[in-house]
This record gives C-alpha cells, structure tokens and sequence, in this order.
C-alpha cells in the first residue's frame, strides 16, 4: 500500500480525546483537527463510555481522572470487549501504573507535559 492510501485510510478513523482539564482537552482536539482527523472529546470517562459506538479510532486518554480512572476505563473497555488502541497520558507517572496500563492493553504512555511533536513521529 502506498503512503498516500495509507494516509487516507488513517485520516477516516476517528480520534477520541479525553481528558478532565479542558485546557488540554481542546488544544489536543484542535491539533488533530489541525492534522485532518476526525476528533472527538470528552472531559471524563464516563461521558466517553455513555457516547461509545463502533467508530473505528484511537483513544487518547488522561490516566488520573475523578469518578473513573483511565485504568478503570480500559478495565470496562476489555470486560465489554469494545477495544480500540488506546495510549494514555499522565503527570503523574508511576512504573507501577505504565505496567498495568500496557497489561490492559494499552498501546503507549506518555508523560505530562508532551510536545505535539512528540504525537506526530508516533
């Protein structure tokens, strides 16, 4: 497959967003659009399981949220087998949680505060 049908097929899926700090929330939402994705957020984990569809993506998530956990998150996630690559993202970074996140499932972790360049060479 050539690079530019790769990149067509890429740019139909769907990016989920979410994260509590609406700051982060919307320039993460603006700069996937920037990029051509299609790009939804959401503020807490249970508002992305309250939208959750079939929509072929990828689930960038905050790992320390109130009510639900991103860890809780993925937990539901694989327990109603309803999976897309999820990498997380948190300040406060622990090796205990980066391991139990990739036992979930999850594809990355990356630390709080990022650059967007650090997204793009994902």
């Amino acid at each position: 497959m050539n690079q530019t049908l790769l990149d067509e097929k890429i740019l139909k899926n769907t990016i989920f967003i979410i994260d509590d700090d609406n700051d982060i929330l919307q320039s993460l939402v603006s700069f996937f659009e920037m990029k051509g994705f299609k790009v939804q957020g959401f503020s807490s984990a249970l508002d992305y399981l309250k939208a959750l569809d079939d929509t072929q993506g990828l689930l960038i998530s905050d790992v320390s949220m109130p009510e639900m956990n991103g860890l809780e998150m993925l937990e539901k996630l694989n327990e109603i087998q309803q999976l897309r690559p999820v990498l997380f993202m948190t300040g406060f970074a622990t090796i205990k949680t980066a391991i139990k996140a990739m036992q979930l499932g999850a594809t990355d972790f990356i630390e709080k505060p990022f650059s967007t360049k650090y997204l793009g060479s994902r």
